[in-house]
């Protein structure tokens, strides 16, 4: 219970002070970006399933704070960080057990309170539909 709530306390956090970036890259080019670098997606794909412990990387903060509490070392942070610039997704991934696969954030805009909104990428194993 105490951690499901600081997962959702840190959700809370990130919509309340998510960036504020110019604009969304088009559909176009985030698809030409992944055409041009899938090899870099797949290896941090690999990477997020084999660190199944680490939830979020963004570009100033991780969860869990301290990623060394689920065996991912300082080094493997600034790797996930480079990797993640490469691609054009500076706001890093999140993968959350309750949910599948990964999202990778290419770009936050304003505020969870003023209805901000993020734009990536989302490597699912199922079909996600719409409810």
């Amino acid at each position: 219970m105490k951690k499901a709530l600081r997962l959702c306390l840190v959700f809370l956090w990130s919509l309340l002070f998510v960036s504020c970036e110019d604009k969304h890259a088009t559909d176009d080019k985030l698809i030409a970006l992944f055409n041009k670098r899938k090899a870099t997606f797949e290896k941090l794909r690999q990477m997020v399933a084999n660190d199944s412990g680490l939830h979020r990387v963004d570009y100033y903060w991780t969860d869990p704070k301290d990623p060394v509490t689920v065996g991912v070392s300082g080094a493997r942070i600034e790797e996930y960080r480079n990797l993640l610039k490469s691609v054009g997704c500076r706001r890093g991934f999140m993968a959350w057990p309750t949910r599948p696969g990964v999202y990778f954030i290419s770009s936050a805009r304003g505020t969870g309170l003023g209805g901000g909104s993020e734009k990536g990428y989302c490597f699912c194993r199922v079909l996600l539909r719409r409810s």
